[in-house]
């Protein structure tokens, strides 16, 4: 049966600027092959052609009939031209085909030749860079290492481009890109105890990401999946004081980590288990009042302002005790007062 579907990118749009690629590359496939053939260039099989394109841009030509591949929306995107078995990229100068940076670009793509990523390095950085940020590729540690040293990791702006890929309207996290950040760019550093703490920028950026989730989770694939991992690369570098921080400030997420067995990640175990639950353990209540909720009050008395009305079942987590009364947290973080009859300790 004939594949129907449409290539995601072929056609751009943005402003005024609407391009269709099957049209302006379809007519340029001539000028674009003797452009290549200048440089000599050795044409992949269709077999290595698809698989690198699969292994480079996370890109499966087998779902798609037509012979132009647009292969991420941009108004100069990389382009997949099947008949050719090439990769099309365009100069960044005046001059739409530069022979010279097609032969670089796709032997390096599909040959790992040395000779053109060095080429790449000196004429067109921002090529290499896209292959690392746009795709997430982290099959090349040479690549990788190139393109770390351009990253700024105080910057998260850079940090979120890197580490997260953005699809169907949600930021997936990648985790091996993070995995290739420890062993590559910081030497695989760890922290030999949680006193010990590797004085790295991206790893206390991190607290800044962890934040942005938290407060946008709608946007996120697996949040507290996410999160965890995130905290789980803190403990491994011992910056512990922003897992403190975010445990803290979001207690119910100490019951997600325990309900899920911390998602497996074992050094987030470790300093959660032994470190943290006994520098504070946390005592929840639940709401039994049988009128159906409980006054979360400003005070601890009964005339004092009521901030929010909590449901019967309802978890609280106890900040102190004041007498009768307890200064709890709510899931939502709000803090304030209920009186220690309408409550009841959980196991």
């Amino acid at each position: 049966m004939k594949n129907t579907n449409q290539p995601p990118y072929n056609k751009f749009s943005e402003g005024e600027v609407n391009i269709d690629f099957d049209t302006t590359i379809g007519s340029n496939q001539k000028d674009i092959k003797i452009a290549i053939d200048s440089f000599t260039y050795k044409y992949p099989s269709t077999k290595l052609f698809n698989q690198k394109i699969s292994e480079y841009y996370n890109f499966d030509t087998s779902n798609y009939d037509n012979n132009i591949l647009v292969l991420q929306p941009s108004l100069m995107p990389e382009i997949a031209i099947k008949p050719l078995n090439i990769i099309y990229v365009e100069s960044d100068g005046m001059q739409p085909i530069s022979g010279e940076l097609l032969y670089n670009y796709n032997q390096y793509i599909f040959y790992n030749s040395e000779k053109s990523f060095v080429w790449l390095k000196d004429n067109n950085s921002l090529l290499l860079k896209e292959v690392v940020t746009t795709y997430g590729n982290t099959h090349d540690n040479d690549l990788l290492q190139f393109v770390f040293h351009t990253i700024d990791f105080n910057s998260k702006i850079e940090i979120q481009e890197l580490i997260f890929q953005f699809k169907d309207s949600k930021y997936f996290l990648r985790t091996e890109m993070i995995n290739k950040i420890r062993e590559i760019a910081y030497n695989g550093q760890e922290s030999s105890s949680f006193s010990d703490v590797v004085n790295e920028d991206f790893y206390y950026a991190l607290p800044k990401i962890i934040d942005k989730i938290n407060k946008n989770q709608a946007l996120y694939n697996s949040p507290e999946k996410s999160i965890a991992f995130l905290l789980n690369e803190l403990a491994k570098s011992g910056i512990t004081g922003s897992i403190d921080s975010y445990l803290n400030n979001n207690s119910n997420f100490l019951k997600i980590l325990v309900d899920q067995n911390y998602f497996d990640y074992a050094k987030l175990k470790e300093y959660v288990t032994v470190i943290y639950t006994l520098d504070k353990k946390i005592v929840l209540v639940q709401v039994i009042d049988k009128d159906g909720y409980t006054n979360l009050r400003k005070s601890p008395n009964s005339k004092s302002e009521i901030i929010q009305q909590i449901k019967t079942g309802d978890n609280l987590e106890v900040i102190t005790k004041d007498g009768d009364w307890m200064l709890v947290k709510t899931n939502e973080n709000q803090k304030g007062y209920v009186h220690k009859t309408k409550v009841t300790e959980t196991e």
